[in-house]
């Protein structure tokens, strides 16, 4: 699990607590973990939205919603070994889209235009 322990037990500092149910909980490595998988499955900045970046081969199947891009899109990604549907909604401004280098978006709009629903699909290369 990802739960871990602000714990001096080097006792170098003022914390001095030998009971782990008094230490001060750390939510640090469980949000970044969180953040770190989220990057990869989605990468929105600078007027972009990429789309898989970073994919590790050993997930062979998955999907993930709910994610909320830079520009306020929504975006659903389902993907398998070959292929993967991609929902995208809502946004407030117009964003340009790419895919990781593992998939190429088919028949790829190049852009979102806001308030728009998309439907992509992807292949892998």
């Amino acid at each position: 699990n990802l739960f871990t322990l602000h714990n001096d037990w080097r006792r170098m500092s003022s914390v001095l607590c030998d009971d782990m149910r008094l230490a001060p909980f750390q939510i640090d490595a469980d949000i970044g973990f969180t953040a770190a998988v989220n990057e990869m499955l989605l990468c929105s900045a600078d007027g972009r939205i990429t789309l898989l970046p970073a994919l590790p081969d050993e997930w062979k199947c998955g999907r993930i919603s709910g994610l909320l891009t830079v520009g306020g899109w929504h975006v659903s990604i389902l993907w398998n070994e070959n292929e993967a549907e991609v929902v995208i909604e809502g946004g407030f401004r117009d964003m340009e889209i790419l895919s990781g280098e593992r998939f190429r978006i088919v028949d790829d709009p190049k852009t979102v235009k806001c308030g728009e629903k998309y439907i992509l699909k992807l292949t892998r290369i």
